[in-house]
Formats: C-alpha cells, structure tokens, sequence
C-alpha cells in the first residue's frame, strides 16, 4: 500500500518498544505520529516467535494496513554495524539491526534498554534514540492523543512488568509541563 511519506521522517521500533503497544493492542497509537513506523526482518522475526502468537496476530493486521512496514539490512557497511553491535555483548538482534539500520538511513530509532542505549550512544554518538515515553509525549504535545486517552494506558503498561513508562510518568499533563 502506497502512502505519502509522513513530514517527521522514518522512526525504526525496535522489539520492546513494539511489544509494549502490541501486547495493549495499541499499535494505532503509534499510527497517529507523524512518523513513517518501519521495523527490521530482525524484530519481525522475534516477533514471529511462539513466545508472541497474539502480538504476531496485532502486528501482521497493521503490516496489511501500511502502519508499519519492514526494511532489510542490505547494505554491508549496515551488516557489519550490527556485527560490531553485537560483539558489545548483551544486545539483542533486533536492538542491534534497529540501531545500525537508523544510523544507515539517519533516523530515529525507538528504544527502551538504557544499557543498549548508553553503549550504542558512547559508540557510535550520532545515534538518534527516542524512548516510549517521548513517543508518547510527542503525540500528547502534537495534540494527536489528549492526555485524558494516554493516561487511559498507563494502567495497562503497569501490568507489563518490562514497561517503564508507569514509573516514570503518573500523567502524561507532564509532557505538557516539560514542554511549556
């Protein structure tokens, strides 16, 4: 499906993020950013492990809709940065493949390992790295979501245990203060 390019640019998801719209059934949510949403073969594939059938099932339904959409490392200079990636021990395939694809195509990538960050960061400083929480708050502040339908998700991610976004945030009125 052929869609006009969104004015923000490319955002790369790696899997956590993903999984924490996934398993609330929210991948919308980050349909409304002004953000073409692509992910790599990499996260596709850990998505696709019988660990995650139902958020599998969530993901193909917004592939179909153009939501999202899935890019290859294809370039060797890429496939050689996720190797490096890699080698830094501890990261997983698809933290490493979303970082070293951002840096090949100069876009943000969406995180949520502040070890992964910290190292990729230190390493390779032209990372651009954006956390759930900001893509939250830009949707807040974009006017694109009230703060009365985020804060509605706040209770669901609380039940995730690998979502911070609870701990670090009890109203998403705070993006509206942090930007003011």
């Amino acid at each position: 499906m052929a869609t006009t390019p969104k004015s923000k640019g490319l955002l790369l998801l790696e899997t956590s993020v993903l999984i924490s719209f996934l398993k609330i059934l929210r991948l919308d949510i980050l349909g409304l950013l002004d953000r073409d949403l692509v992910i790599t073969e990499e996260v596709d594939a850990e998505i696709k492990g019988a660990k995650y059938p139902f958020q599998r099932q969530h993901l193909n339904s917004h592939l179909e809709l153009g939501t999202v959409r899935i890019v290859q490392l294809e370039e060797l200079a890429t496939v050689n940065l996720k190797s490096q990636m890699l080698a830094l021990g501890a990261f997983g395939t698809g933290e490493c493949s979303s970082a070293a694809k951002a840096l090949e195509l100069d876009c943000v990538v969406a995180m949520t390992d502040l070890d992964a960050i910290k190292a990729f960061q230190r390493k390779y400083p032209d990372l651009k790295v954006c956390s759930v929480l900001d893509l939250m708050c830009e949707l807040v502040c974009d006017g694109q979501l009230s703060v009365a339908d985020a804060d509605l998700i706040l209770p669901s991610w609380a039940k995730e245990a690998q979502n911070p976004v609870p701990t670090l945030v009890n109203s998403f009125v705070e993006c509206l203060d942090a930007g003011s």
